[in-house]
């Protein structure tokens, strides 16, 4: 299913209007020291809205629409600075649950999470915060027909109200992935204490925790696969939440520079800060076209497009990341003292682009991800 330009557009005027009386500046920063770090009403309010269902399966319950549509939505939730768990899980483990081997598991619970009985986060990485094979903090072995998962995931999204985690782990066959109830015996959440406090993450420790067979979402020989996917939607997330904020740094920034004078004129008519702006107006333009080649290349995630998935995915996170986090240390530089203050907007912006700048993979880790897929064919070794 696809949808007009005019729907897309309307459904980003929506989000823009909602999110606009409802995270304000101060109800932003009214949650940085309030423990969820979100507003449980207006994340019932979205998911009332559909805004968790829309790029969904139909089997899930969802509105079966691209993702490649729906994005300007999930961009307006960057550019308000709205904190909750509605990206993580209904775009990254709802598009990980989708792309799943054992849709009997994807489904159940995919339907809960459309509705928002149920929320699910997704964890990989380990302490070096690395998202390969190699890198993550879970392994599993085999016993007795269960798989027996120990180790700590780290940096995990939204760990702390999650009731549920897709969890990645490393065996001596490859990755399998399993899903884990969080609040149980063995499994434990501790949070982490980031700069960029609109969102939360946590730690997931888990010690010996036996995981049956109906609970895997993916064996052994499809485990891999599946963490690209997960990569894929994290990245491509990360990156259309940064481009929101930076955005509307260039729109702030702007109407700034044309109201602060300095020799009696505005310092918009400054040639170095026209030159600064107009770097800015490149770099959002040519970030939207990444993020929206991104988002279309991960909906629906089709095996046999994996090398352009990838390639659309990696070039968004480090292009649009690197984009985002210029555009907001710029104009830190522009606003000067102001913009180094609490009472200013500018740090909180700034925290959060920087933050969506380690989460799924740093640009460079992705830059290198592109040319091991983009070289592979000529070296002769799989990508």
């Amino acid at each position: 299913m696809r949808l007009s330009v005019a729907e897309r557009d309307e459904s980003a005027t929506t989000a823009r209007r909602l999110l606009s009386d409802r995270s304000t500046s101060e109800k932003v920063r009214s949650l940085l020291a309030d423990p969820l770090g979100h507003d449980p009403e207006l994340l019932a309010e979205m998911v009332d809205l559909g805004w968790g269902a829309s790029h969904l399966p139909e089997v899930f319950g969802g509105y079966g629409v691209s993702l490649g549509d729906t994005y300007p939505v999930f961009s307006e939730l960057g550019r308000s600075m709205v904190g909750g768990p509605l990206v993580t899980s209904a775009v990254v483990a709802g598009g990980t649950l989708a792309a799943a081997p054992n849709q009997d598991l994807a489904g159940e619970l995919g339907a809960r999470l459309v509705e928002g009985s149920r929320i699910v986060t997704v964890a990989m990485a380990g302490p070096q915060g690395h998202y390969t094979d190699a890198g993550l903090g879970m392994s599993a072995v085999t016993s007795g027909g269960a798989l027996i998962l120990s180790g700590v995931a780290s940096f995990v999204p939204d760990a702390l109200i999650a009731d549920e985690a897709i969890v990645f782990a490393s065996t001596n066959a490859g990755v399998v992935a399993v899903v884990v109830e969080l609040r149980q015996r063995g499994a434990e959440v501790t949070p982490i204490e980031l700069v960029d406090r609109t969102r939360r993450m946590g730690t997931v420790s888990i010690e010996s925790l036996r995981v049956d067979p109906s609970r895997v979402l993916a064996p052994v020989g499809d485990g891999a696969a599946l963490l690209e996917t997960c990569v894929d939607l994290g990245a491509t997330t990360a990156a259309i939440d940064s481009f929101g904020v930076g955005e509307l740094v260039l729109e702030q920034l702007t109407g700034y520079v044309k109201e602060r004078h300095q020799f009696g004129r505005p310092i918009g008519s400054f040639q170095a800060i026209k030159h600064r702006l107009a770097d800015a107006v490149l770099l959002v333009e040519t970030s939207r076209v990444a993020i929206a080649d991104a988002a279309e290349a991960v909906s629906p995630c089709d095996p046999a497009e994996r090398r352009s998935r990838i390639v659309s995915a990696s070039t968004a996170k480090s292009y649009v990341g690197d984009a985002m986090a210029r555009i907001c240390k710029d104009a830190l530089q522009t606003y000067g003292g102001i913009g180094f203050t609490f009472e200013h907007d500018m740090h909180l912006q700034m925290k959060r682009v920087l933050l969506n700048q380690s989460m799924y993979g740093s640009s460079s880790w992705h830059r290198r991800r592109i040319a091991d897929v983009a070289l592979a064919p000529f070296v002769g070794r799989p990508a």
